[in-house]
Formats: C-alpha cells, sequence, structure tokens
C-alpha cells in the first residue's frame, strides 16, 4: 500500500454558476487528484486526474479545467 502525498496547495478564484468569483484551497496529491475546500476543514470535492481531463491556461494567471 501506497502513502498518498500532498505536492501543491494554494488559494484558487472559482467561479460559480452566477458568475460571482469564490476563493477555494486546491490540493494536489500523488493519488493523482485535486482536492478542494471551502475552508480549511470544509471538504467539497475532488477532481480526479485523467487523460479525459484537459486544463487551458488563459495566460493572465488563470487556467479552465
Amino acid at each position: 500500500m501506497h502513502s498518498i502525498n500532498q505536492i501543491k496547495k494554494g488559494f484558487l478564484k472559482k467561479k460559480n454558476r452566477f458568475f460571482m468569483n469564490q476563493i477555494r484551497i486546491f490540493v494536489l496529491t500523488s493519488e493523482p487528484r485535486l482536492k478542494y475546500y471551502k475552508n480549511e476543514t470544509d471538504f467539497r470535492g475532488e477532481i480526479p486526474l485523467t487523460n479525459q481531463v484537459s486544463a487551458k491556461y488563459n495566460g493572465d494567471g488563470t487556467f479552465k479545467l
């Protein structure tokens, strides 16, 4: 059994369906998954990183999944 390591943690602005910015904490793990939290303890979900998931860099320090 292998351990899951945290690779990177940071804050990101997420746009909700009303186009309002919300600050979320994102954690990239070695699983590989991108986990996100509303605050330090309120887990909101995760995005498994696979060949079907793509990221597009917008050139202004932002990206879209």
